[in-house]
């Protein structure tokens, strides 16, 4: 089976300028792995190891120097958005930027199904649907991020099948 995400010999440097010289950070070089559907991978290390770069290369969001990224069989492009947009998400691990402050609950879990072309009362049954798997009311949608406790939301693992 062909992996769903593929990463090879990826590669970001930033040009620098130190001290009146021009030199090159090398954040991320030569970096490869291949990811299966279903499967997690973990990308850890110290502060500054390009761990951030690698994920904004392959998200598009920064420009590769070197290196090929394939998700579901298909090349993208460098920087290339449009290819990437709704297929892959990052998910931040600072839980108070997960959320826009000035979007309902319920708004900004519906906004990807609405773009996506979800009927409304489709994406109002899913909203429902995933606040209850992270142990919030259904009340919760009409809420701002700045209204929930953090001690109301429940993690919920699921094995691997």
């Amino acid at each position: 089976m062909d992996p769903l995400l593929s990463v090879r010999n990826l590669c970001v440097h930033y040009a620098v300028r130190h001290g009146g010289r021009d030199g090159v950070v090398k954040a991320v070089d030569g970096v490869s792995f291949e990811l299966a559907a279903g499967e997690t991978l973990a990308i850890v290390g110290e502060s500054g190891c390009g761990k951030t770069s690698t994920a904004y290369a392959i998200l598009g969001l920064e420009r590769a120097t070197a290196g090929t990224i394939e998700f579901e069989g298909k090349a993208l492009g460098n920087a290339d958005e449009r290819g990437r947009s709704g297929a892959m998400q990052i998910v931040s691990q600072d839980p108070s930027a997960a959320l826009n402050p000035r979007m309902r609950v319920g708004d900004s879990i519906a906004e990807p199904l609405a773009i996506s072309g979800a009927r409304p009362i489709l994406r109002r049954a899913r909203v429902a649907e995933l606040l209850e798997l992270v142990g919030l009311p259904p009340g919760s949608a009409a809420r701002y991020p700045g209204e929930l406790s953090s001690s109301r939301v429940r993690s919920r693992v699921h094995p691997s099948s």
